[in-house]
Formats: structure tokens, sequence, C-alpha cells
């Protein structure tokens, strides 16, 4: 059995397989194990979400999965491995286009920027940033709480626009994450509007049943997006029709959580015969 990315859906595949007797190989992009969770225990106060991985990485290892680290799969590379059974985990990136749900067909001008980013480039490349930051969130979750933090701890100016009522409300942890920033200090939150455009220097935002009068322009210094990813199942699509036993997982499948990414992942390796 083959299982095509080393985050957390890949991991658990890869671990109830070898529990089931199979011969596991686990080939991983990347230098190391854990996928975006070694992303999200960078954020402020959320180191505890590697826990999982460094535990499904002693596992593994324990186990006897082959595991293979820096290796890059073709879908060449997966006929040749002649595996009875493919399981590909290969997550997800950030799509980087501002596409909102609110308004689907609106193109934000200005997303090609080099001061526009995503939540993993703050989290996992930190920098001085600059003095103002709006921070775009439709997803609600852990990624545009994480970012806002980051931001502020660097004493930066930082505003969240959501198309929501409400910060974070996807996240248990909203409300602790709230008070902290405003004892931290300038940051402000811009409900229920929608990103118009992106300048150099600012970004223009509007309420979602405003008239274009009421368009707002914000200081940015950086843009953070925080939209739902790209899943990355280019491998997947490229075998489909070659190999018979392929199973698409986790955030390759649809991205939403690591609850998700790990119980398919766990069904996907139970229901090998």
């Amino acid at each position: 059995m083959l299982v095509v990315g080393g985050g957390p859906g890949g991991m658990e595949a890869a671990r109830i397989a070898a529990l089931k007797g199979h011969k596991v190989t686990l080939c991983e992009a990347s230098a190391e194990l854990g996928g975006m969770l070694n992303v999200a225990r960078r954020a402020p106060h959320s180191a505890g979400f590697g826990d999982i991985a460094i535990w499904l990485e002693a596992e593994i290892y324990r186990l006897g999965v082959d595991v293979r680290l820096n290796t890059y799969v073709e879908p060449e590379d997966i006929m040749a491995e002649a595996a009875d059974h493919v399981i590909v985990a290969t997550g997800s990136l950030p799509r980087m286009d501002a596409r909102q749900h609110s308004f689907p067909s609106h193109a934000v001008p200005g997303t090609d920027q080099a001061h526009v980013v995503s939540a993993i480039d703050v989290l996992r490349q930190p920098r001085d940033w600059g003095q103002t930051a709006v921070v775009l969130d439709t997803v609600g979750d852990y990624e545009g709480l994480a970012a806002v933090e980051a931001l502020l701890a660097k004493g930066m100016a930082v505003r969240l626009v959501t198309p929501s009522a409400a910060i974070g409300d996807k996240n248990e942890r909203t409300w602790p994450a709230y008070e902290r920033f405003i004892q931290m200090g300038g940051f402000e939150e811009v409900t229920r509007h929608h990103l118009v455009e992106i300048q150099k220097g600012d970004v223009l935002v509007r309420p979602h049943l405003g008239a274009p009068q009421l368009t707002r322009v914000i200081p940015a210094d950086v843009v953070v997006l925080v939209t739902p990813n790209q899943p990355l199942r280019a491998l997947f699509e490229a075998l489909a029709g070659t190999q018979k036993n392929l199973t698409l997982i986790g955030d390759a499948r649809q991205p939403r959580d690591m609850l998700h990414a790990i119980w398919e992942g766990h069904a996907a390796a139970r229901g090998i015969g």
C-alpha cells in the first residue's frame, strides 16, 4: 500500500493499514511529517496542535512504515511502485485570489502584489510587515485569529475584515482570543464587509448592502488573505482510471479541518480488505 502525503490524514491511513498487517510506504514531499499542523502549531497559544502529529509519526515508525521524506511523487512513480492500494493525501494550498462567498462573481483587483500574503506566510516567515495590516477572513477559524494575533504581537494596527456578523465564528477559542486582541491594542473588527480592491498601501472595503459611497479606505502595509484553500488533487486526477484501488482523502478531497482528514484516513485504510 502507498500513501502520498504525510499530513495527519496520510499518517493515520498509514498507521491503520500497518496495524492491519499491510506493507505500507508513505511518501512526503517536504522534509518533515505533519503537513499544515507544522504551521498551525506556530500560531500563538497553539503549540498543542502538533501533539497528534508527533504521536502519529512515532506510531508509524514504530509499526515499520517505510517513510520517504523529500519525495515528490509523479504518476509514473506510483505506477512503478505497483502498490495494490494508493491513498492520495496531498493536502491544499491558499488560493490567494481573495474570492469571497458573499460576492462570488467579484474578482478583487490587486491580489498579485507583493504585500498580499497568506496566513501561512505570516506564521511561517515572521518578518517586519510594516505598521498596518488588514486580514480578510472568510473562513472564521483559527487561521484568521492566529494571523491577527501574530501581527498584533509585532505592535501593528490590525483590522480583521469578515463577511460574518462576528469574528472567528467557527472557532471555540474566539472569545479568549478577542479579549487578548483588545488588551494588546491596535485591533479593530470590520464585520459584514467585503473586500473591494487592494491598492498599494491600503484596501477598499464596503458593507454587504452598502452603496459605493460607503466604501471605506483602510491603510494596509500588508494584506493577509484567509479564504478557503485550493485542493491539491492533480496527482489523483492523473491517476484516475489507471489505478484500481485509488482513494482521495483530507484537504485534497475538500479543504476542511484536521478531524475530517484523520477520519477519512482512518476510514480509507480500514476499508482495505
